[in-house]
């Protein structure tokens, strides 16, 4: 207390001026604390109100925390300091801009282009990004007519010629000039016509009345683009029947005489209807079948290679992965040098639920070519799928700076595809301590993102790049949407919730427990083997540390730039602290709250909400997760078994307040109909009887409900009738940690049996002693990740 009282009276004098709290404001900004910062800049404002560089300093802080309001009266504040400076006047209309009211910005804009003097005939690239952020206000202003006169006003003095043409054909769209705009997209058509949108620009402006009047449209453009390929695709999205057969038949032969790999890719947005699918098979299946028997003098022999290329993917696709290998083998055989075949051979495995089997076929086309980077990240990411992470590190490698390990230099350049592949392997080997340090690691790349925005605002305003500026402020407001997040805090959340149901013990207390029923004997042996294990481990450590070492040293240098750059260490991620955390259901809500705000749009993000606060037991946050899910798909099967065990917690509470309990009950009736669960899950048995994963929800719940019913929930559950849909691998998870019951080892094997019969590939339907010789080898013991190891039907 006393050094604390003698620290402010040394301050005090100090923090009695404006340039006192101005360098202590920098101070705290230097450590990320910005809202500490801007209450230390209004402080100095106070002894000095019309400092431009105070003022300037809050403005940056407070767009960077998004305070619009705050940032518009500070930049009011510069404009009226320095009116004769163009950041001033930027700076106010972006913060108008940004609190959505577009036709101030424009106004502001606009008085400032005024005092402008710009030759007509000069090319100004700032001058021509004023004008396009000009006309993007009056766009969004809904102000079509003056954003079009605005264009052509200032056509002669914008650089980006296209974004001119493009913007044009929008804006007579808009306006209903349908004749002007035909004309606008014929133009940008002669430009470039593989562009998809322009010919949907084409079919607004013309508005064809019939389906013929539409393939008119893009039969004049075979006509004029003879190689164009766009033009004989679109067509397929609407026409059907014998047109489509047509259309469909022109197309393929173009592009397979060409040799084009992509067509499958092309044609996968259609695969959705089961009317097309059956003609393109028919279709292909005709053609390798006459490509083979055909004396080959008109069709280069490459043409059945690609034709069977794309039946290999085709049939991979509808989950007949045999036929896929069948026909890929064949294609391999004839063209052994050709990477693609196996990069499809290794989707089809892992298509069909053997990652193992497609992590080898993948290395085998990485060792065709070792300088191809997609490649060789593609086999990484196979690789950890099957669980090896240290192979896939050593993939990376050929890749990585020299001189750091390939997992450090991934990290710094924030390659997050890799880390959650590796989190994902780290947890499927049940390392939690591991995979969250990968998790934390990418939850540190998002707030470095977030930080790295601030050297833009000054940069951006500069350099007058105001609609990359303004789209980047967008973005940076929903970064955590990003599907890289979401997948790692989905993935950080479970691990959180097993760790709370199933705290690590300490391995010491265990081992005791162990050789307490264990003989002198055996003691002995075991102590020797352990003596054994220990040295071996050593020498490990010690060739480790060796190189470790060298690395550190050139990682040391480079670590505390960047600290001083970021602003003071971070905390080190040590994987056994966090295995060991305290409270993991408050750090698994660290990671669900950004998903609660910015991804309600995905039903997982209540469900995971649910789980959390299920074991908080928080019955209005519950309540409020389950009816977020429920109006997003109130069938979904995960949703089902959370409302189960939610009315069944409803209704055995007795530490419930009465007046929580009313408002539930209330709630539940008005909403689900009922709130005894057996009735819920019974009658919701009896409207889902066509679909697997939805039989395997309500039969988890019968045993939850009544351990009794088990014979029949098993029945239920491991039912392969092939009017079912929607199979899935998690029914022989549940026999075997007993979900669906504690005597289920008979239906176990048989029900494996049966799974194995139907997906000869599948890993996890193998049988118990299978050893895939052919498969990618490990020193340790391998357990295939989850979400990889089964086949694409189920």
């Amino acid at each position: 207390g006393f050094f604390i009282i003698v620290g402010w009276l040394l301050l005090f004098p100090v923090l009695n001026s404006s340039s006192g709290w101005h360098v202590y404001g920098l101070l705290q900004r230097s450590d990320k604390k910005y809202d500490e910062a801007i209450k230390c800049y209004r402080n100095a404002l106070k002894w000095d109100k019309d400092n431009l560089q105070i003022l300037r300093d809050l403005s940056l802080l407070q767009i960077q925390m998004r305070d619009l309001e705050g940032y518009r009266e500070t930049r009011y504040q510069l404009l009226q300091l320095r009116p004769a400076q163009r950041a001033s006047w930027i700076g106010y209309a972006i913060a108008y801009h940004l609190l959505e009211d577009y036709e101030m910005a424009a106004k502001i804009v606009e008085e400032f282009r005024k005092t402008q003097q710009t030759s007509p005939d000069k090319v100004d690239y700032e001058y021509s990004e004023l004008l396009l952020y000009q006309n993007q206000l009056l766009r969004e202003a809904g102000l079509i007519k003056e954003a079009l006169d605005h264009l052509t006003s200032y056509e002669k003095q914008i650089c980006d010629k296209l974004a001119v043409e493009e913007t044009r054909g929008e804006l007579l769209l808009k306006l209903d000039r349908a004749g002007e705009a035909t004309e606008v997209y014929h133009r940008l058509l002669e430009r470039n016509p593989e562009n998809w949108s322009y010919y949907q620009g084409l079919e607004k402006a013309l508005k064809p009345k019939s389906v013929e009047e539409k393939q008119k449209i893009y039969e004049d453009a075979w006509v004029k683009y003879p190689k164009g390929l766009v033009p004989r695709r679109l067509p397929l999205n609407f026409l059907t029947g014998e047109k489509f057969r047509e259309c469909l038949d022109r197309f393929l032969r173009l592009n397979f005489s060409k040799g084009c790999p992509p067509v499958f890719t092309t044609l996968k947005s259609i695969y959705h209807l089961k009317d097309k699918v059956a003609i393109i098979e028919e279709l292909v299946v005709g053609y390798e079948k006459s490509l083979r028997a055909y004396d080959g003098k008109t069709e280069p022999p490459t043409t059945l290679l690609w034709v069977q290329y794309f039946l290999a993917q085709h049939f991979n696709h509808i989950g007949k992965q045999t036929h896929a290998l069948e026909y890929i083998n064949t294609a391999i055989e004839s063209t052994p040098t050709l990477i693609e075949l196996f990069l499809i051979k290794a989707k089809i495995y892992k298509h069909a639920g053997n990652i193992r089997e497609a992590a080898r076929w993948m290395d085998e086309a990485q060792a065709l070519d070792t300088a191809d980077r997609f490649i060789n990240s593609k086999c990484a990411k196979y690789l950890l799928k099957a669980g090896l992470i240290k192979e896939a590190e050593e993939m990376c490698s050929k890749f990585t700076r020299e001189g750091t390990s390939a997992v450090e230099n991934l990290n710094e350049m924030q390659c997050m595809w890799f880390q959650t592949e590796c989190a994902l392997a780290y947890k499927s080997l049940n390392k939690y301590g591991e995979a969250l340090k990968k998790c934390h690691e990418i939850e540190r790349h998002f707030v470095e993102i977030t930080d790295d925005q601030f050297d833009f605002h000054t940069y951006c305003m500069r350099k007058m790049t105001l609609r990359s500026y303004v789209d980047l402020l967008k973005l940076e407001d929903v970064l955590r949407m990003h599907p890289f997040y979401f997948k790692t805090a989905r993935t950080a959340i479970d691990m959180y919730l097993s760790l709370h149901d199933n705290p690590l013990s300490d391995d010491n207390k265990e081992s005791q427990a162990d050789n307490a029923n264990l003989t002198d004997k055996e003691l002995k042996k075991l102590r020797n083997k352990q003596r054994r294990a220990q040295k071996k481990a050593q020498l490990e450590e010690e060739k480790k540390n060796a190189e470790k070492e060298k690395q550190l040293k050139n990682q040391k240098k480079k670590k505390e730039e960047d600290e001083e750059e970021i602003g003071g260490p971070k905390e080190e991620l040590i994987p056994e602290k966090l295995a060991k955390v305290e409270n993991p259901l408050e750090e698994a809500v660290k990671f669900l709250t950004p998903l609660k705000n910015l991804v309600k749009n995905k039903i997982e993000t209540h469900l995971l909400a649910f789980e959390i606060y299920l074991r908080k037991e928080k019955y209005l946050l519950m309540l409020q997760s389950v009816k977020r899910a429920y109006s997003l798909d109130p069938d979904h099967p995960w949703l089902h078994q959370c409302l189960v065990r939610f009315f069944k917690g409803v209704s055995d509470s007795k530490d419930m307040p009465e007046a929580v309990q009313t408002v539930l009950k209330q709630e539940i009736t008005k909403l689900f109909g009922e709130s005894d669960p057996k009735t819920f899950n019974k009658n919701f048995l009896t409207f889902h009887l066509a679909s697997a994963f939805l039989l395997y929800a309500a039969a988890k719940m019968m045993v939850f409900l009544d351990p009794s019913s088990e014979g029949m929930a098993a029945e239920l559950a491991t039912s392969l009738n092939e009017s079912l849909t929607g199979r899935t691998i998690q029914v022989l998870q549940a026999l075997r940690d007993g979900s669906l019951g504690s005597q289920q080892e008979k239906n176990l094997e048989s029900y494996r049996a049966s799974c194995h019969g139907i997906y000869p590939y599948a890993l996890a339907f193998m049988p118990p002693g299978y050893q895939d010789n052919s498969a990618v080898t490990t020193n340790g013991d391998l357990s295939p990740c989850d979400h990889e190891d089964m086949p694409n039907e189920m």
